[in-house]
């Protein structure tokens, strides 16, 4: 484990359906990645200076090794100490329903650098899980269609999750994300995985096995989220967070049900009390 692992978690209300025990409050754990500005740092604590990190040591051009401040020969090389990367938490972010389709990016809420600052995985809140239909009784249910990266779609390997490779707009494709990229799909809470439509895979795992830090308690309940794996590689051009958008389909399409889903939901809506709304 890195030490961005310690992770400052918290939650600030943003309404009714983040209060008392409603676990959309973890929608709103913001990701505050604990390295504070070195070079603020040696600013104030001279007498406690650390050594430059790589990121220093190409912004300044200096010819002092980074990990011991000794002088580079010819003969050596600055070591790999992986991506650094700074998120500005924001605690105005909401979590939107979805009603119907659509292709959409999410809120990140929690990240975690593994191996050595090489690997990135992402939590992403998409949205609110909708209620039962009026219509007919059933609840909501959810397709992951597509999964775009910078604005390419992803075309996953057999197992729905490990990216093969990816083409942009005019068909092109591109090699790059090729095993650099994993995405994990849930539809209302941890034990919900899913693949995208004309995938299967019986092995799916729980969220909190994919992503670390997790445990059972991290629910997300009532939720509709991802998390995403990104492998970093210079020579790739993969070296900051991608971003991420999901072709995502709702069942509960029809107006009356869209509307009466709003009117008496709790969390998202008005609610409402069923016997105060006229369904005949």
């Amino acid at each position: 484990m890195s030490g961005w692992d310690t992770v400052i978690e918290g939650a600030k209300s943003l309404g009714r359906f983040v209060s008392g025990d409603s676990y959309g409050a973890y929608a709103v754990r913001i990701a505050a990645l604990t390295a504070l500005s070195r070079k603020l740092k040696r600013s104030i604590d001279k007498d406690n200076q650390e050594p430059l990190t790589l990121q220093d040591f190409k912004a300044t051009g200096s010819t002092l090794n980074p990990s011991n401040g000794n002088p580079i020969t010819p003969t050596q090389e600055a070591p790999e100490s992986g991506t650094r990367l700074q998120l500005n938490p924001n605690t105005n972010n909401k979590i939107p329903v979805l009603y119907g389709a659509a292709t959409f990016g999410g809120d990140i809420i929690d990240v975690r650098l593994e191996d050595n600052n090489n690997t990135l995985y992402a939590a992403l809140v998409l949205s609110e899980v909708t209620g039962t239909k009026i219509s007919d009784s059933t609840a909501s249910a959810y397709t992951l269609n597509e999964v775009f990266v910078n604005g390419e779609k992803i075309l996953f390997k057999s197992d729905g999750i490990t990216c093969d490779y990816t083409i942009d707009t005019e068909g092109n494709r591109n090699n790059n994300y090729l095993d650099m990229v994993e995405v994990y799909f849930y539809a209302d809470g941890r034990t919900n995985p899913q693949v995208p439509e004309y995938y299967t895979n019986l092995g799916l795992q729980n969220a909190d096995q994919i992503m670390p830090g997790w445990t059972t308690r991290h629910t997300m309940d009532n939720l509709l989220f991802a998390i995403v794996k990104v492998k970093y590689s210079k020579d790739k051009g993969i070296d900051n967070i991608p971003e991420f958008k999901f072709s995502v389909t709702n069942t509960m399409t029809l107006p009356g049900d869209v509307m009466y889903d709003y009117m008496t939901n709790d969390r998202y809506g008005a609610g409402l009390e069923p016997s105060e709304i006229s369904v005949s």
